[in-house]
């Protein structure tokens, strides 16, 4: 027996106050005989025997009727066959959990999959009883809200369930498990029903390996009905699209790694895929992919113009429509700007290569302004997306913490020591901030002495800076050929795991190392920029590394990521007038405003949306200039693509995780009888009108034993 307001069994004490008040009211009496009464005495022992009788009695019913209401009140409920049959059926709550992902578009010999399941929703429905409760709980609203509103008639159940619709989110069950599990922690009804509607994708039921995700989130009480309408499909689609180029000019090949995936168990023959930019098909392959096997296709794409590019590569239809088409987003530099800070002996070689490949007949991709290390302090920031620090003597702590701020919000640095340069301080202060190990300074310099010098013993040329520059041997990967400036003199930096290595010195000491600090990059070279300490600037590995490395570090500041529909979109722009406003459109034109949070020091403001609801590409746009300062794409999420079916042990590894016996759970299919399986599975009985009845039946034998009793002590007394 469950007791389901067992606070009211405070109230059994009760029960002892009629047992009190007939242990006070019992009297010793001295016993007088009258030798005219003694006839009498053989009648009246008699009569008195029945007397005590109902006395006894009338202290039982007493008893009994305080504890009849109080069970009445505590709500007490039996479960099984047994208890339906003398009692009335307990109050129920039920929460649908609709599974309303993509995959659930799917259509199979009995239709669309979410609308069979929709079906069998709408039939249970009309199962529900005055009473009981009901929520309707879509999976992609769990991000969305926060608490659901209860339903308490069928009309409105039915109503809630129709107006259910396909999204394109995905909500894993493990969350959705947690948002029912609430709804029950504040029901007090016996009877707590789950239903989950899905299409029974294997995807959903994979258990976590987090520690966190294992609890006991549903209590005896709960039953699961698994309503599903899913089969094995045969399915391909892309599973993900990664840029293989970095740096993204116009006119330049941009090459993309397009990953597709065969989930069914027959090869695909022929398989078209194309590639659109711009509204434009570019690229269009054909592809065999094995049962169960992915391929990464190379696909080389010619940006045309500069901007925010929209892409998106696509394949044959099939029986799933969302995998078919996936998004992205091409960011092709129009300008680069570009400062340049140290004294003029070590900034105008730099100058010249930031101007190489200028075109007269189109405006320069790259904007360079050079100053002195005096004005570094007044200069902002913000304005440019790439600082190139030459031969700069010594950092002071404003301007160690501005360039460190610059870095960590997506700007980037090039920085070569020079003669006046204080490697203590650089060490102490900007390398410091950012992470970068310290290094030592050079030896003192000995005039006209360039007898020995050291030339580069290894370099990463898979790095993009160096990407498609060296010719490539066919056997030794170290015998592409590059002409090696003699290094004279050089600060000495020391292999570290902190760093990435791009160049290597024949004595086992850095050359040029990258390193990472928030969300911008540093590369950080031994040599000044000048014919002091090495010949590298009359060398052809120059150029790329003033010229390249800037187009390659201001793309740090433009992310190519691909979001997941229901994430929110975060993107940094670096924005002169703080307060114009801002709109975040989505891909069906819903323009959101957006208030940044902007940082004065670096001249960057953050953008951070509400949870993405739709598959296309987002742009945030200055209202004021009508500008896109940025673009995201936002595709399904690639598990949907995987269209299996669950295994039975799958299904109860997930139930175990979260605490829920597998003899409460219960499978439907739409072909079956929903109401007839429904009510098989329901059980659970509320006996607290037996007990009223009972309690009400203890108070009228009361009143009649009482009133008898009365009389016969009356005649007795007599």
């Amino acid at each position: 027996m469950t007791f389901l307001n067992p606070i009211f069994l405070l109230g059994l004490f009760a029960a002892a106050i009629p047992i009190l008040l007939h242990l006070l009211n019992l009297r010793k009496l001295k016993t007088v005989e009258f030798s005219t009464l003694r006839f009498l005495k053989e009648i009246q022992r008699s009569t008195i025997r029945r007397v005590r009788i109902r006395q006894w009695l009338l202290l039982l019913l007493r008893t009994l009727l305080i504890v009849f209401l109080v069970f009445a009140f505590s709500r007490p409920a039996l479960r099984g066959s047994v208890a339906s049959a003398i009692g009335a059926s307990a109050r129920t709550t039920m929460v649908f959990l609709v599974d309303d992902s993509p995959s659930m578009s799917i259509r199979n010999e009995g239709g669309e999959i979410f609308g069979q399941v929709k079906g069998s929703a709408i039939q249970m429905s009309r199962l529900m009883r005055d009473g009981d409760e009901a929520y309707v709980i879509p999976l992609s609203q769990i991000r969305h809200k926060e608490s659901f509103e209860m339903v308490r008639s069928p009309g409105d159940l039915q109503k809630a369930l129709a107006d259910c619709a396909l999204s394109e989110e995905r909500v894993t069950y493990r969350d959705a498990l947690d948002a029912a599990a609430k709804v029950f922690f504040s029901s007090k009804n016996l009877n707590q029903e789950l239903f989950l509607f899905t299409d029974g994708q294997a995807s959903e039921f994979v258990v976590s390996s987090k520690p966190e995700d294992s609890s006991a989130l549903f209590s005896d009480r709960v039953r699961l009905f698994l309503v599903s309408a899913g089969k094995n499909e045969e399915n391909w689609g892309i599973a993900s699209i990664l840029p293989r180029t970095q740096i993204v000019v116009e006119r330049k090949p941009v090459r993309l790694d397009v990953t597709v995936a065969n989930e069914g168990e027959n090869p695909v023959r022929e398989g078209l895929l194309s590639v659109f930019l711009g509204g434009s098909r570019v690229v269009q392959k054909t592809l065999d992919i094995l049962p169960g096997a992915e391929t990464t296709v190379d696909v080389s794409i010619l940006p045309q113009e500069g901007g925010y590019l929209h892409g998106s590569v696509e394949i044959d239809e099939d029986k799933f429509e969302g995998d078919n088409r996936r998004y992205f987003v091409l960011h092709v530099p129009k300008q680069i700007r570009v400062l340049i800070v140290g004294p003029r002996q070590n900034t105008d070689l730099i100058g010249l290569s930031l101007s190489a490949e200028n075109d007269s007949t189109r405006k320069s991709l790259i904007e360079s302004k050079a100053i002195t290390e005096e004005t570094l302090s007044a200069t902002e920031l913000g304005k440019y997306e790439v600082v190139i620090l030459s031969g700069v003597g010594k950092f002071s702590q404003t301007d160690s913490d501005r360039l460190e701020q610059f870095v960590r919000t997506g700007g980037a640095i090039i920085l070569f020591p020079g003669e006046g340069s204080s490697i203590d301080n650089y060490n102490a202060s900007l390398f410091d901030a950012t992470g970068i190990p310290p290094v030592a300074a050079p030896p003192p310099a000995v005039q006209g002495d360039r007898s020995s010098f050291l030339s580069f013993g290894r370099v990463d040329f898979d790095h993009p800076l160096f990407e498609g520059l060296f010719e490539k041997p066919v056997k030794d990967e170290q015998g592409r050929k590059f002409d090696s400036p003699k290094i004279f003199r050089k600060i000495n930096i020391s292999p570290t795991s902190q760093g990435r290595s791009l160049i290597r010195l024949a004595d086992g000491s850095e050359f040029l190392t990258e390193y990472v600090h928030g969300k911008g990059r540093i590369l950080l070279c031994a040599v000044a920029a000048n014919l002091d300490w090495s010949d590298l600037p009359v060398k052809g590995i120059f150029l790329p590394i003033i010229y390249r490395g800037s187009i390659y570090l201001s793309a740090s500041e433009h992310s190519t990521e691909s979001y997941i529909v229901g994430q929110e979109i975060h993107t940094q722009s670096r924005i002169a007038n703080t307060s114009a406003g801002f709109v975040l459109r989505s891909p069906s034109g819903i323009e959101e405003k957006i208030v940044p949070r902007f940082s004065a020091a670096t001249g960057v403001a953050t953008f951070v949306s509400i949870p993405s609801s739709e598959v296309g590409i987002y742009e945030l746009i200055s209202q004021e200039e009508g500008m896109v300062l940025d673009a995201v794409a936002v595709n399904i999420a690639p598990e949907e693509g995987e269209i299996r079916m669950a295994t039975g042990e799958e299904e109860s590894a997930l139930w175990k995780r979260v605490g829920l016996d597998i003899e409460r759970v219960t499978h439907i299919t739409p072909e079956q009888n929903i109401e007839q399986r429904l009510a098989e599975a329901r059980f659970g009985t509320e006996l607290w009108k037996i007990f009223v009845l009972l309690a009400l039946l203890c108070a009228l034998i009361e009143m009649v034993v009482g009133r008898t009793a009365k009389h016969q002590e009356t005649e007795v007394s007599a």
